[in-house]
């Protein structure tokens, strides 16, 4: 059975400093619902400074759907600093506090205050394709969920769950204990609308399509391969595109 997130944030689009704002919003709303799963839809290593840790780990419970931070690891010299970052948020989620100095980031003697209402902070979920073993290194070392962008029904999940498998193994981690997670983006009636810059990111991506029976079936075939956690990224991004999806959801709730 697959579950359902709502993401607020998109970080290819340029949001510059409206982004912490965005994620003190996003925080608030996960204190006020317990219907709904918000989260930043990605955050990109490095870049997650210590005040955007606060006000995610702020807005956890351990009573109402959590907040989840996702990050996105790097290539080359990023996968190094990526490396140094997500030791830092780690420490600092999982403790409360850390003592570090890395090649690029240095966090002497740091403390997260005031802690959130759960002991551990929230999950951290992290993005690696299958092809990439130093993503998938860090995602067995650190994360709670792996996630993985889809598009077309071309999927090898049996090759996928492979390379996360073995990349839990090498890291001394139980597979079973890294929950597998994927990603879509839907674009639905009114998308041709959307800004020029989000057409242009989605334009180069593979992206999911069909009728609603067709999306629902797509959907049902990822909770047969394994995956227990679904983020869709929807455009339009509006009530609209909300509106649009609902037969999708109304035909997997009646299955």
């Amino acid at each position: 059975m697959l579950a359902y997130a709502t993401y607020i944030l998109a970080s290819p689009i340029p949001f510059g400093p409206l982004l912490v704002p965005l994620l003190a919003a996003t925080a608030a709303l996960a204190a006020l619902t317990m219907s709904a799963r918000p989260a930043p839809l990605v955050g990109r290593l490095p870049g997650a400074s210590e005040s955007r840790i606060k006000i995610v780990e702020c807005a956890t419970g351990s009573e109402r759907p959590s907040v989840m931070m996702r990050l996105a690891t790097g290539a080359s010299a990023r996968h190094h600093r990526g490396n140094c970052g997500l030791r830092i948020i780690h420490g600092l989620l999982r403790s409360g506090g850390i003592d570090f100095e890395g090649q690029y980031y240095q966090a002497r003697n740091c403390e997260l205050r005031p802690r959130g209402p759960r002991p551990n902070g929230p999950p951290i979920l992290i993005g690696a394709q299958a092809d990439r073993p130093r993503s998938l290194r860090l995602t067995a070392q650190y994360a709670d969920y792996w996630n993985m962008f889809i598009g077309t029904n071309d999927e090898d999940f049996t090759v996928v769950h492979k390379a996360v498998d073995e990349a839990c193994v090498k890291a001394g981690r139980d597979p079973a204990t890294l929950h597998r997670t994927a990603s879509a983006m839907i674009d639905l009636q009114g998308s041709e609308k959307s800004p020029a810059a989000v057409r242009a990111y989605r334009s180069s991506r593979a992206l999911t399509v069909g009728t609603p029976e067709e999306l629902g079936e797509r959907l049902r075939a990822l909770a047969g391969a394994g995956i227990r956690h679904v983020q869709l990224w929807l455009e339009p991004n509006t009530r609209a595109g909300i509106d649009a999806f609902l037969p999708v959801l109304d035909l997997l709730a009646r299955q």
